[in-house]
């Protein structure tokens, strides 16, 4: 069971633990948090969101560029969701994401299977000139949910 005391000891043990490695590491920035169940616990940052900024620190709330680092967790979890019927690898991506849209029409016609084997035709995503990430995020930005 869960008590106010449970969470403390994130604070008091672990949180000392991570800024110590943080500064041993020389990282930059660093987000944790930690669930149980279905809840979060705790969630602490520590660091910078840009070296060229030293007055922004990281927050919990801060989004990142994850790049191609998710690709094995979101392959398994799909594939997990078509082992238990939840998800069909040929269905179109729209029937899951209704408000997906491209400017090229043919979006209609990419399925699951395309997503997952990168086969999809579109095109890459990158952040240059200085765009953040909220920007070309748009409305899916709202970091009040994260």
């Amino acid at each position: 069971m869960r008590t106010p005391q449970t969470d403390q000891r994130y604070v008091q043990q672990l949180q000392p633990l991570l800024e110590q490695f943080v500064q041993w590491q020389e990282i930059p920035g660093l987000a944790i948090g930690i669930v149980e169940g279905d809840r979060l616990v705790s969630a602490h940052a520590f660091g910078l969101k840009h070296l060229e900024r030293p007055a922004d620190p990281l927050t919990v709330r801060s989004l990142f560029h994850m790049a191609s680092i998710t690709k094995p967790f979101v392959g398994t979890s799909i594939m997990q969701l078509v082992e238990r019927g939840h998800v069909e690898l040929d269905a179109p991506v729209l029937k899951y994401l209704p408000y997906f849209r491209l400017a090229d029409d043919r979006y209609q016609q990419i399925t699951v299977r395309h997503m997952v084997t990168h086969t999809s035709g579109m095109p890459d995503v990158k952040i240059t000139n200085g765009t953040s990430l909220s920007t070309m995020m748009g409305p899916w930005s709202d970091t009040s949910a994260v």
